[in-house]
């Protein structure tokens, strides 16, 4: 009960009054500081009018030396502070100074982890200027002033700093694992020591670690273990009123930075940095999600000029029976396709009997056929688009000229506008980039950490309301954004569109290329005269050497959507199905006939009749019929939720003819996969039809079993199963930290997990039906279990990865070893303490979760608190990074 009472506490603590900020991307790593010289960096500010670069400092027990770093971690200049000692140094900001006009820097000298220090202070000193943005430099500062402090209650730890950017008031936040609380200096001059001013308490999830404050000091970021949190104000309210506004929660790297003390805001005040105490210490940046001009094409365009691949009846946006039935029929009467691609279901540039089998087979194994989709922005396939369109005039050529921009600097803001800056940008030709063969114009220099590739060139329109859409022509490499005039047109595997990306953000998946790749585009954007394309190139990696493009632009026509010829069909025979729980079976498969009669054979598709108890057999002939010696590949069609299928039978001169059983014909094996759709088992009766055909009749149960049944008036029992499928599981073996793969079907872009040997493993999704596994710990040698779960359940292989070696570690609080914190672990220890039940943890001390030496009741509240209010901070190791059992 005490258990049951803390947990409904501690939810509605974390719950009540707090919003989630849904503007921000996730954060990307874009840097690793690595330098020997970068020990415990814990203070970041952003270097003023150099973007993507940083001042950084380390805590205690390190030098008076601050550095000047690019985003990418490299130490561009080492800087002295003159006059300064480093006892604690914390967190560092900028803001006026003693001279109007000019930026001073802000140290911290602030940490009190005993809470026994006397000589607190704030360190003051101008701004350094860099000569170069050179690796290397050695600068000493001008001399350092000293701000002595003290508290005006008692003593307290203090990590993180803000200075007003207009008046230069300091305000400081203590560090504690309850509410933290707010002072004010009431002078930023040196001189006596001088008591702060309490403001009062501040709603901080954990313990507070550091802060910054926008440059029109209404957004204040803070970081603590283990959130990133926003607090907002409006420009008419007091400054002060902005540390009791309601947080919000930011995107933060989570076990990746699961010491993170340093945060600041970029230069452009919407994204912001943050970095971790350790060595050596990744460098993330999150970026807002900023609007920015856009225009696409509309959706009733898009849906006439993309397809999807098999959607050929209609089409109607769906991949069904119907879809099989119309290959089939046409291609038996020599039709002219409309849309060869939709057709092409094996992509091997031709359409073919092949593609209706390929098709049959993936209804039968609900493997749909591979893309391209219906929209704009997710068709990952090279191949040509053309189906209701076609193109008018080429309006900029594969071979035209470009400017081009690669550096690890950014390009100038306005590089993609008409009016951009770019006549020192190189020129180059029939490709652009590295790490393809048909290339022009190699570019060197791409793969240094952080590089990137940006174009541009001109095209001149004399009507631009001729045009009713565009059509890229673009083979690249991993992921770009396209402008035409300033106006994003298209985009591919980075980012949502309408919204700016980042300068460091990556591309979602890879994307090899090969050739060229049709995008359609609106022509909004499009002006009479002079017009300016630009593409921003990005890779799957921050050092990705392989960043090419090349790339035409054409015109293009709208074509009229195909009337498709509605079939005629003639009632046949019935099917008589009963199930138990009602009508709530979906089922579809696949049927082969092999004729070995004298007579022709007519197919037909089984629909749902009038009554929802029966099933119609409608007859489409299909030629001059199914030939002795020939086979039939039909299907099973799937019908609002009722059983269906594909009758196959002798035809006469004048259409098809009753069969009985001294034909001796064994017409057909009708296969279907029938899934339930209530969480409950389903029993499915066969009666008796309207006449007796030889059927067989396989019924695929949805946990993959065979069931055949050679009268079809026996009934079946089906027990649903939902979620997705687990097809493969590619190298599968190998240490903790190994990567492997899973092949699945049902994938999801959001709320997904993976499971390994009872631990949440890490995981990225590759491709449609691919994901990228990083084995997590494992206490024992063997075989592991593999678990995927969507939000439509969950999928298991008992032997899914081999472990060659066990994991001999632990995690604070992880008290049943299960390589993860939730409130089993809680659940365990209370029973340890009260119960008596050992709860057998790989290290005793996993059950120390407060670090206080022992194990008492302490220890469970402690991580409730952790779980449930993240009020409080675990101390090292972590459950993201586990460390070795002592």
């Amino acid at each position: 009960m005490f258990v049951l009472f803390l947990v409904v506490v501690s939810l509605s603590l974390a719950i009540c009054g707090e919003s989630v900020a849904q503007e921000y991307g996730t954060p990307v790593r874009v840097g690793l500081m690595n330098d020997s010289r970068l020990k415990e960096v814990s203070g970041m500010i952003p270097v003023t009018g150099t973007p993507e670069h940083l001042w950084v400092h380390n805590d205690s027990d390190n030098s008076n030396h601050i550095f000047a770093i690019r985003h990418t971690g490299q130490v561009i200049a080492d800087v002295t502070v003159s006059g300064s000692s480093n006892e604690d140094w914390e967190d560092i900001a900028i803001g006026p100074g003693p001279v109007p006009g000019r930026k001073y820097l802000y140290i911290a000298d602030t940490g009190n982890n005993n809470k026994d220090r006397t000589d607190l202070a704030i360190w003051r000193f101008p701004e350094p200027e860099l000569p170069n943005l050179n690796a290397g430099q050695r600068i000493t500062s001008e001399p350092a002033e000293r701000i002595p402090f003290r508290y005006p209650d008692s003593n307290h730890n203090c990590e993180a700093m803000i200075v007003h950017p207009e008046t230069g008031s300091i305000y400081l936040m203590t560090k504690t694992s309850g509410t933290a609380s707010v002072y004010r200096m009431p002078f930023n001059d040196p001189g006596p020591t001088q008591t702060l001013v309490r403001l009062g308490n501040f709603l901080a999830s954990g313990e507070v670690t550091a802060a910054d404050l926008s440059e029109d000091a209404t957004r204040l970021i803070v970081r603590s273990f283990p959130a990133v949190q926003l607090y907002v104000r409006d420009e008419d309210e007091p400054f002060e009123s902005i540390f009791s506004k309601t947080r919000r929660f930011l995107p933060n790297a989570n076990s990746s930075e699961p010491k993170s003390e340093g945060i600041c805001w970029g230069l452009d005040d919407r994204s912001y940095y943050t970095c971790e105490e350790v060595a050596p210490a990744p460098i993330h940046l999150t970026s807002e999600r900023v609007p920015q001009p856009h225009c696409l094409v509309d959706d009733e365009i898009l849906d006439s000029v993309t397809f999807r691949r098999g959607d050929v009846f209609g089409p109607d946006g769906r991949v069904d029976m119907r879809d099989a039935m119309r290959m089939f029929e046409q291609l038996a009467r020599a039709e002219v396709l409309a849309c060869s691609d939709a057709y092409d279901i094996d992509d091997d540039g031709r359409v073919d009997l092949d593609d209706v089998s390929e098709l049959l087979e993936g209804l039968a194994t609900n493997r749909l056929p591979p893309a391209p989709n219906t929209r704009d922005g997710i068709d990952l396939t090279d191949d040509s688009l053309g189906c209701g369109y076609r193109f008018g005039d080429t309006i900029l050529e594969v071979d035209a000229v470009w400017r081009y921009y690669a550096s690890t600097f950014p390009p100038p803001a306005n590089w993609h506008q008409p009016e951009g800056n770019v006549g020192f940008w190189s020129t180059g030709s029939n490709g652009i980039g590295r790490g393809s063969d048909e290339l022009g114009t190699i570019v060197e220099g791409l793969g240094i950490s952080g590089s990137r590739l940006v174009a541009r060139t001109e095209f001149e329109i004399d009507r631009p309301g001729d045009h009713e859409i565009l059509i890229l022509q673009i083979d690249y490499n991993d992921a770009f954004v396209a402008y035409i005039n300033g106006f994003e047109v298209g985009r591919r595997n980075i980012g949502t569109s309408g919204y700016s990306i980042s300068a460091s953000q990556l591309a979602t998946r890879t994307h090899s290329g090969g050739e060229l790749e049709d995008v359609v585009l609106c022509a909004e954007s499009l002006v009479e005269g002079t017009n300016v394309i630009a593409i921003d190139l990005r890779g799957r990696r921050s050092s990705d050497s392989s960043l090419w493009f090349r790339a035409q632009l054409r015109s293009g026509e709208v074509l009229p959507r195909p009337r498709q010829p509605v079939l005629d069909t003639v009632p046949e025979a019935r099917l008589r199905f009963e199930f138990d729980r009602g009508p709530f079976i979906g089922s579809t498969g696949v049927l082969s006939v092999v004729c070995d009669a004298d007579a022709s054979f007519a197919a037909g598709a089984v629909m749902v009749d009038t009554d929802p108890r029966y099933l119609r057999i409608d007859s489409v002939s299909v030629g001059d019929g199914l030939r002795p010696g020939t086979m039939f590949h039909g299907g099973v069609a799937t019908s609002t939720g009722y059983a269906t299928g594909v009758f196959v039978g002798p035809m006469t001169g004048s259409g098809p003819r009753p069969v009985t059983p001294d034909d001796g014909i064994e017409l057909a094996k009708l296969h279907y996969t029938i899934p339930t759709t209530l969480p409950r088992s389903t029993t499915i009766r066969f009666f008796s039809r309207t006449f007796r055909v030889r059927l067989q009749t396989h019924l695929v149960s949805p946990n993959g079993s065979l069931i055949e049944l050679s009268v079809p008036s026996e009934s079946v029992q089906i027990t649903e199963q939902t979620g997705p499928t687990i097809d493969e599981i590619q190298f599968d073996r190998g240490e903790p930290g190994s990567e492997f793969l899973i092949v699945a079907q049902g994938l999801e872009d959001e709320g997904m997990t993976v499971t390994v040997c009872n631990s949440e493993a890490e995981f990225e999704r590759l491709e449609e039906t691919t994901l990228s596994v990083i084995a997590p710990p494992c206490r024992t040698e063997g075989w592991a279990s593999v678990e995927l779960c969507t939000s439509t359940g969950c999928v298991t292989v008992e032997e899914g990865f081999f472990y060659e070696r066990a994991s001999d570690v632990w995690a604070r609080g992880d008290a049943n070893a299960d390589f993860r914190l939730d409130i089993s672990d809680g659940v365990a220890m209370l029973n340890e303490l009260f119960v008596g039940v050992d709860t057998n943890p790989t290290c005793r001390e996993a059950l120390d979760v407060n670090n206080d030496t022992q194990f008492d009741v302490s220890d469970p509240v402690f991580l409730l608190r952790f779980l449930f209010q993240q009020s409080v901070a675990l101390e090292p190791p972590f459950s993201g990074s586990p460390a070795l059992c002592p």
